[in-house]
């Protein structure tokens, strides 16, 4: 009786493994689902790589396109004028000799147009628009002023157009930063000294033949 037990036993164990055998046979294992997802996330990952840098590799020519236009000749032309300036004035006490001076504070725009020309002479022609607010004045005096024309000399270096020998002394030394492959200039400045702060910015309008 007792061989006749182990020898059920034992058949019906080994019935059991190879059925288990034949059943994980046909499945996939758990782990290898897991590597194929992650192969397949690393196919989709590496091509989206060669997307950016493909991206990126176009990006760099037309920087390197716009950075080829940049240069003396090409920037000649005829740029549109758009300033915006603020001005604090002090007080100036009375005296013998001066009448004196309340404080103020003008706020005034600039429009017009900058010439640029291949010789390295240049033209600057600009209305002024705005307001004063005088203290202790009960309304706002104008700022406006009719267009007038400012001549220059210019040089461009390192991204920077710098203006020189100008007929009004307050734009010699003024710098524009070259941007967009010389279709804008732009110009920041503060002046402590007038208390001045100054913003401008030309915009291509035309180039020169």
């Amino acid at each position: 009786m007792k061989l006749r037990a182990v020898s059920l036993f034992l058949t019906l164990a080994i019935g059991a493994v190879c059925a288990q055998a034949q059943n994980s046979g046909g499945a996939t294992h758990p782990k290898t689902s897991q590597l194929q997802s992650y192969s397949k996330q690393v196919d989709a990952l590496t091509a989206q790589v060669s997307e950016l840098r493909s991206t990126a590799a176009a990006l760099q020519a037309k920087v390197d396109a716009l950075a080829a236009l940049v240069a003396p000749a090409n920037l000649a032309g005829t740029y549109a004028v758009t300033g915006f300036q603020n001005e604090l004035d002090p007080p100036v006490l009375k005296s013998s000799t001066n009448p004196g001076q309340p404080a103020s504070v003008g706020s005034y725009v600039y429009t017009g147009t900058v010439t640029l020309s291949a010789d390295g002479t240049g033209s600057f022609t600009a209305a002024q628009t705005g307001s004063y607010l005088v203290f202790g004045q009960p309304s706002l005096a104008s700022a406006n002023q009719a267009p007038g024309t400012v001549t220059f000399n210019w040089a461009f270096a390192n991204g920077i157009v710098t203006l020189s020998a100008a007929s009004d002394p307050h734009l010699d030394g003024v710098t524009f930063n070259v941007a967009l492959g010389g279709q804008v200039m732009t110009h920041a400045s503060a002046n402590a000294s007038d208390g001045t702060d100054v913003l401008i910015v030309l915009t291509r309008l035309s180039i020169a033949p």
